[in-house]
This record gives C-alpha cells, structure tokens and sequence, in this order.
C-alpha cells in the first residue's frame, strides 16, 4: 500500500465510521421521541418537524464537525507528500509549508466538508420527509412510523462504496493541486499525464497518458478550483459551477481527444490539467522538462498513408505512451482479439497447439523486439513490435494490451514486412 493509498483508506474509515455512527444516533434519537408518546397515539406536526430537523442537523453539520479536524490532518499530510515528491523529482528542496499552502489545504477541506454535509440531504429530503408526510396523512402510531423509520435508516447506512470513492477522489484531487502550486512555485512550465496502465486504466487515461500539458493552463483551473465558493449555496448550485471547471470526461470524448494536439485538448477539456477525470481515477500529474525527456527517435516528418497518419501527438508523447506500456511483465492479450487470433495464427503460422504457449511467443516479441514502430490504426496509436528472432511482431495499444500476433519465421522476412509497409508507420528508433 503506497502512501495515498493509505491516506485514502484513512480517509475513507474516517468518514464511513463517523456516518454509521450518526446515522445509529439519528435512528435512535427518533426512536426516543416516538417513545415519548403514547403507544397508540398517532404522529403529531410539531413531531415530525423535531424529527426533520434533529435529523438534518446530525447528518449534516454534526458530522461535518465530527470529521472536520481529522480531515484536515489527512489533506495536510497528502498536500505535503505531494510538495515533497515533486522537489525529489527535479532536485529541489521542498521547503516549509507556508501560508499559502495551509490556505489551500483550508479551501480544499472546506469543499469537502460541504459534499460530506450534503451526502445525506437528498436521503433527509426525498426519504424521510416523504415518509412523515405519509405517516401524518395516514394517522400512523407510533409503532407503525418506528417500523417504518427503521427500514429507511438502515438503507441509509449502505454508503460504504460512496465513501470509499469519495475518499479517493479527494486525495487525488488534493495530490493533483499541491502538485500544480508546487510547480507554479518553480516556474515549471509543462507537465505530463501519467496513468497507471493495466486492466484497470479507463479509455480517458489511457487516451491522455503521457500527453505534455502547459501548467499556465493548469494554474488557471486550479485558481477557478479554489475560489469556488458553498458558502449559502445549494448542493445543486456547486455541483453545476465544479462541472463547469472541472468536469468529469466521459469515455464519449476518448476519439474527439485523440483528434486535437495537447494544446487544443487543454482549450477544449479544461480538467485533463487537474485529475481525477472520473470516480476512482488514479492518474496524476508530474513536471515535465526537457533535460530529461525521454530518449528515441521518431520520424514524423515523413509523408505516410494519410489513414495512418499521426497528426496531433509529438514525438515526447509518443515516447511517453511508449514508456508507460513497455515495462509490463506480463501484457495481457486482448479479449476481443485473442480467441480469432489463436485459432488463426497459433498452429497454422507458429505451430503452437496450446494457449499459454501461444500467448508467451506474443509476450516475448513484445518484450524484445528489434524494430518497433507506431501509426495511427481506426483513430487510435498502436505500436508494433518486431522480432526476427521470435519469428514474427506484435501489434499493441497505448494500454500495452496485445492485439494481434502475427508469424515472419523465414529470415529476412521481417525486413520484407517492414520495406512492405513502409508508408504505413512511423520507425521509433533508439528507445531500449
């Protein structure tokens, strides 16, 4: 478990443990007033509003200032882990947590504290109320509304998976900010997206991995981020204005992304400077600068088939998605592809009779190719990897899943494929 994992986690028994807890007060507070009065008397007004209101005010403010301190605690540590790892990266010192930073530390707890407030709003509004309100017109006793209201707060309680990402979104959230002010501090001008690559990784962070981004930009939104103000504002109002800033993308956008250079992409989607894109994101932010650009060498100047075509990716985000996927042990074989690929391609080019045999002759080309080069293949970069030794390439995207295999045993075939195909890819050289 790293160290935001663990920050997550604390954050999220944190705020599950303290929502059970005034949820149980909540129930028994009701419990208490219905008691209060005779068995078979029926609910009164002034009741149910007591109830409303006692209600409201514990799943509310009460927890919101149960979890106030704690919560402040986990951004600082996040926030400060963040500042050190970027000083780490580029050589620097961190320095002393200043002013400024606690005022952003402050301004992000509050906006979590407002959400934690209004979790439970709607269940109050749309449950509870509904729920009087019948109790009151149908004349309910006081056994019947205890029933009742019982079965609601229970269901109440089932938000384990709401906190959990919840959890998780703040940390990335305030990992991602520190990182921005941090690099704002610095004068670093760019920054690059990095996803966590395996079977997890969502079309929009596979897309946006090791995209080179301006941090004027991202400075800009932070700003934005920051200044948002709950205070007086309905859950609603918020919710709108952070849309506006910061909106969640959507797996709908993956091909419009792929078709704009990273500025346009910045213009266009203005929180792909500022992770997380969606619940449960993992992506971050890191400083990019030229000195320790990755190595290699791609030729995209050359005219190529237009439908192959890479036109608005660089050469540094080339290397970058390439970088991200080549380090992977065991690449996993697509799902869509590996069953017509294995009985097209298994025994007939490779005389290979079993799948684990068939899929370890993929991994070893992809692993230790001779050649590798990348196009633009259905509106998404693949890369190819070639290998005369293993008898044949592999064809990969840019989430390091292999989607295809294909046998060259004869020698010197392979430099026949890749004289054949010539107009059609992009030669990526001196990348190890």
């Amino acid at each position: 478990m790293n160290k935001y994992n663990r920050y997550m986690h604390n954050l999220y028994v944190l705020l599950n443990n303290e929502a059970q807890k005034q949820v149980k007060t909540a129930l028994r507070d009701v419990i208490q007033a219905l008691a209060d009065i005779p068995k078979e008397d029926k609910l009164n007004d002034d009741l149910v509003q007591s109830i409303i209101d006692n209600s409201r005010h514990l799943l509310s403010q009460q927890l919101q200032d149960n979890v106030a301190d704690q919560l402040g605690k986990i951004n600082t540590i996040a926030y400060k882990t963040a500042t050190l790892e970027f000083g780490t990266s580029i050589g620097l010192h961190a320095g002393t947590y200043n002013i400024a930073q606690k005022a952003t530390v402050n301004k992000l707890t509050r906006q979590n504290l407002f959400w934690i407030g209004k979790h439970f709003g709607k269940d109050v509004d749309d449950k509870l109320v509904p729920l009087l309100d019948k109790a009151l017109a149908e004349g309910y006793t006081r056994a019947q509304a205890a029933d009742s209201l019982k079965d609601l707060f229970k269901n109440m309680n089932r938000n384990q998976d709401y906190w959990k990402a919840f959890a998780e979104n703040a940390m990335t959230r305030t990992r991602s900010i520190a990182t921005v002010e941090a690099m704002e501090l610095h004068g670093v001008a760019k920054a690059e997206i990095v996803a966590i690559m395996d079977d997890r990784t969502s079309p929009i962070c596979q897309e946006l991995h090791g995209r080179i981004i301006e941090v004027d930009k991202m400075i800009t939104v932070k700003n934005q981020l920051l200044n948002l103000s709950t205070e007086g504002r309905s859950s609603d109002e918020v919710k709108s204005e952070i849309q506006s800033i910061v909106p969640f993308l959507k797996d709908a956008d993956v091909q419009a992304m792929g078709a704009l250079s990273s500025s346009e992409l910045q213009d266009a989607f203005p929180s792909v400077g500022l992770p997380p894109y969606h619940w449960k994101c993992r992506t971050t932010i890191i400083s990019w600068i030229e000195d320790f650009a990755l190595e290699g060498d791609i030729d995209l100047d050359k005219p190529i088939d237009k439908n192959f075509a890479i036109k608005d990716l660089s050469e540094q985000e080339i290397l970058n998605k390439l970088e991200g996927i080549r380090h992977d042990k065991y690449p996993n074989y697509s799902d869509k592809d590996w069953e017509s690929d294995f009985a097209k391609h298994a025994m007939k080019d490779f005389g290979i009779d079993n799948r684990q045999a068939f899929i370890q002759k993929a991994r070893d080309i992809y692993k230790n190719p001779e050649h590798i080069r990348c196009q633009i293949y259905k509106g998404q970069l693949q890369y190819t990897f070639y290998s005369q030794a293993q008898g044949g390439y592999v064809v990969a995207d840019t989430n390091g899943v292999i989607r295809g295999c294909f046998a060259h045993p004869k020698s010197g075939s392979i430099d026949k494929c890749l004289n054949k195909t010539e107009n059609q890819y992009y030669n990526i050289k001196g990348v190890q």
